[in-house]
């Protein structure tokens, strides 16, 4: 496969598609890697589903203005417990940043990552610990 390095719409519908595969299929290990706030063990479960719904929203998404809506409008409607809240930060700030573009290339991706959570919320996941 040849390595992208710029992204359109179609390419970012893929990569929605191709994360919530991967948390699908890693959704137990994740689930077990749970521990802040509390231990109740659905972290994988609550992004697999957030996803879901970002993914569904993607479904007829054709531009990237109308793929960083479905991407923004899915996750913040979907989002599942703390982990699916703090994923629909993350993709809303990558949105805020890819929406007036037609490609998307590392800046933009790098200005996105910047536009997620907010501060309290980065503070909280930073003293969040895996289980020894």
């Amino acid at each position: 496969m040849t390595p992208l390095h710029r992204l359109d719409a179609p390419d970012l519908r893929h990569v929605a598609a191709s994360y919530r595969d991967a948390l699908r299929l890693h959704q137990e290990e994740l689930n077990r890697l749970n521990v802040y706030p509390v231990p109740d063990g659905d972290t994988g479960t609550n992004m697999a589903l957030t996803l879901e719904s970002v993914c569904g929203e993607l479904e007829h998404a054709e531009g990237m203005d109308e793929v960083c809506r479905g991407l923004a409008h899915g996750s913040l409607m979907g989002a599942r417990g703390n982990s699916g809240v703090i994923l629909s930060q993350i993709l809303r700030g990558l949105t805020d940043a890819f929406g007036d573009v037609d490609e998307v290339g590392p800046g933009e991706l790098v200005t996105g990552l910047r536009r997620g959570p907010t501060p309290p919320t980065r503070r909280c996941c930073a003293r969040s610990r895996a289980p020894s």
